[in-house]
């Protein structure tokens, strides 16, 4: 056991590069195989060693954490120690920590007393066991343990190995409960912070402007284009009552030449808050647009209608027609009903 510690002492030992130095340094330090400035330097931390700049500073980050630092430090939390008091009062105000106190104290309670009886179950079995001056076994009865043997669950907890075990077993869980309870409340305490840290950063941070994105040169000069027709149509057409009357003109072969749609637009002068500005002008612009496209579209199908290649759905008007040949059919029979009724009075 003593080479392996001295193995172990000897492989810790600093080597410095440049004078070839050798340097004994106590475990939990950080070893370095070359100098600190030297690109090639290594650096083993076992325990959570500090370097000269951490301890200049006094700041522990968690890249300095050893390999078993969480054994030695188990409560180390990164929470700032000028407000640590603050945090664990506000920790204390949650639902988690309400009765906190009472559990950690009856946990401790019980975990001492398993370990307390756990040790003497170890005493009476000593008693027992252990040589007597005679060669007789020992009798609790003449220690005063007459109790012991008096019931039942005595006897299995103090005079068995097994309820010795059940009760050190027990202490310990009981223990660890109320360790459990102190790493709730470091844990809460050290999500309030990290939560504090997150709003802070969300208030200093700065929100990045927006880029516009640049339009190119054929665009905007369309865009300007469609605005200023707009504009135009807009001065010219602003409290004006436009009523247009379809026209339709055959001509000697019946081919349609030209029809307007028919109907009453009243423009209101008074322009709307969407419709003011470039955008607005915009918006009238293309749903004249549209209006325009649907009344082409209606010309072009009423005059494949009259040359025959789609079936006949509107009558003159550009009206669909529902029922026409229906009530033509009930006209005429009105009408021979009529004629028959005039020849049966004349008879």
């Amino acid at each position: 056991m003593h080479r392996c510690l001295t193995q172990l002492i000897g492989f810790l030992t600093v080597f410095q590069a440049d004078s070839f130095v050798t340097q004994s340094q106590p475990i939990g330090l950080m070893t370095t195989a070359f100098r600190p400035d030297h690109p090639l330097t290594v650096t083993v931390r076992l325990f959570g060693g500090k370097t000269e700049e951490e301890k200049e500073s006094g700041e522990k980050t968690h890249s300095s954490k050893g390999i078993l630092d969480f054994i030695f430090n188990p409560y180390e939390t990164k929470i700032p120690k000028e407000l640590e008091k603050e945090i664990y009062q506000a920790e204390g105000n949650t639902v988690a920590a309400q009765d906190r106190t009472k559990r950690v104290g009856l946990y401790a309670v019980v975990a001492f007393s398993g370990i307390l009886l756990a040790f003497f179950n170890g005493f009476i079995t000593e008693l027992r066991n252990g040589p007597t001056p005679d060669g007789i076994p020992f009798a609790l009865d003449d220690a005063g343990f007459a109790w012991v043997e008096s019931n039942l669950l005595t006897r299995f907890l103090f005079m068995n190995k097994v309820g010795g075990g059940v009760c050190l077993v027990g202490g310990a869980a009981f223990g660890l409960l109320a360790e459990a309870e102190f790493d709730t409340r470091r844990t809460n305490a050290e999500k309030i912070w990290e939560e504090m840290q997150r709003r802070r950063e969300g208030k200093t941070k700065k929100v990045a402007p927006r880029k516009k994105k640049r339009r190119s040169g054929k665009e905007s000069k369309r865009l300007g284009a469609i605005a200023e027709v707009a504009f135009q149509e807009r001065e010219g057409s602003a409290a004006v009552e436009v009523s247009a009357v379809p026209k339709a003109k055959k001509s000697t072969d019946g081919d349609i030449d030209e029809q307007q749609p028919r109907g009453n637009t009243e423009v209101s002068g008074v322009a709307s808050e969407e419709d003011i500005g470039v955008f607005g002008a915009l918006k009238g612009f293309y749903e004249k647009a549209d209006k325009m496209a649907a009344s082409q579209a209606l010309l072009l199908n009423k005059q494949l209608e009259e040359k025959g290649l789609l079936e006949k759905i509107t009558d003159e008007s550009g009206l669909k027609v529902i029922g026409k040949d229906e009530a033509a059919k009930l006209k005429s029979a009105k009408t021979e009903g009529d004629a028959s009724n005039k020849k049966d009075g004349k008879s």
